[in-house]
């Protein structure tokens, strides 16, 4: 088992990735805890067995018709399956060489039967000072393969969210520079990486000259204004394969935010656009979380500006662009 964690199952933490796979199963990865940082994968499956697996017992299983701990192999009807007293719902998936470094708050998600992750606050041993990072890694579940794809010479950040459209990931905003102890550093650029290539590409909006978006940087790609204020502990979401990357919400140097804008990746050049909707909408929240099913955005938790924790449920209709609450 990854270290700190129990044989079983992965331990209380926070600050990890979690990323749903093709097939029903969802993965957790990395963390922070009262016992530090931690680099382990774990898997959770789901999805119900195909009827090829559906003997007493039988499941399907990170894609595959097998027998968990706890079960045994039968055959009911001429058909294979498994018994089961007990069925272990966790299972750890570590690379076979386990070589990335402690880390949390990175951004990850699902690609091809891979994990790919970009960025976060990383530490090389439990004593050691926690540093940000821009590397890009890839583990390839099939065949239990880790891989740095690029180096940490890139655009550093945590506290970013990063999701896969097409085939790049796509990540915005965060705690940008090496250096974790400054905590003024948000930044409000977007960072894509071919997943194919293993290249990346830096998006700032037009007329940025800080450490991280360096207006004499002529690998930049200039995004037209107006574009979302520096933050981190937003929410993002992407869309019903429509390209649209969301962001609402978040903590930037003034205090909670309240605003939901889109970037149109599938758009060249991309561009921002503010979604400016009427009805009961959220107050400004930082560390929310936002999901987009269909035509309709939800948006649930995070923490006021008065420091109280919500615990509405808001619904903006991306058609109408009116919000209601359960509230």
């Amino acid at each position: 088992a990854a270290m700190g964690d129990s044989a079983a199952q992965p331990k209380a933490r926070w600050c990890h990735a979690l990323m749903a796979g093709d097939d029903g199963t969802f993965y957790i990865h990395g963390r922070s805890s009262s016992e530090g940082f931690g680099k382990g994968y774990w898997a959770y499956a789901q999805q119900e067995c195909h009827s090829s697996c559906s003997a007493t017992g039988g499941e399907c299983f990170l894609g595959t018709c097998a027998c968990r701990a706890g079960c045994e192999q039968s055959v009911q009807n001429g058909q294979s399956g498994c018994s089961c007293s007990a069925l272990v719902e966790w299972t750890p998936v570590d690379p076979v060489d386990n070589s990335q470094p402690l880390i949390a708050d990175q951004g990850t998600d699902f690609y091809d039967g891979s994990i790919v992750s970009f960025g976060g606050l990383v530490q090389d041993d439990v004593d050691a000072a926690k540093v940000r990072t821009a590397a890009v890694w890839e583990h390839d579940l099939s065949s239990r393969t880790l891989t740095q794809k690029i180096a940490a010479a890139g655009p550093v950040r945590a506290y970013h969210e990063s999701y896969v459209i097409g085939h790049k990931l796509w990540s915005f905003g965060g705690k940008c520079g090496g250096d974790p102890t400054v905590n003024s550093g948000y930044c409000n650029d977007v960072v894509s990486v071919d997943l194919v290539a293993w290249t990346w590409q830096q998006y700032c909006p037009t007329g940025t000259d800080t450490d991280w978006c360096n207006a004499t940087d002529s690998s930049i790609e200039w995004v037209a204004t107006p574009a979302p204020e520096p933050r981190y502990a937003h929410a993002s979401a992407i869309g019903d394969g429509d390209g649209r990357f969301y962001v609402f919400g978040g903590a930037s140097s003034s205090g909670a935010l309240a605003d939901l804008w889109y970037l149109g990746t599938q758009a060249s050049p991309a561009a921002w656009t503010r979604i400016d909707a009427t009805g009961t909408s959220p107050p400004a929240l930082s560390a929310p979380r936002i999901a987009v099913a269909g035509s309709t955005l939800f948006a649930f938790g995070g923490k006021g500006a008065d420091g109280a924790y919500s615990d509405t449920l808001y619904e903006l209709d991306l058609e109408s662009l009116v919000w209601t609450s359960d509230a």
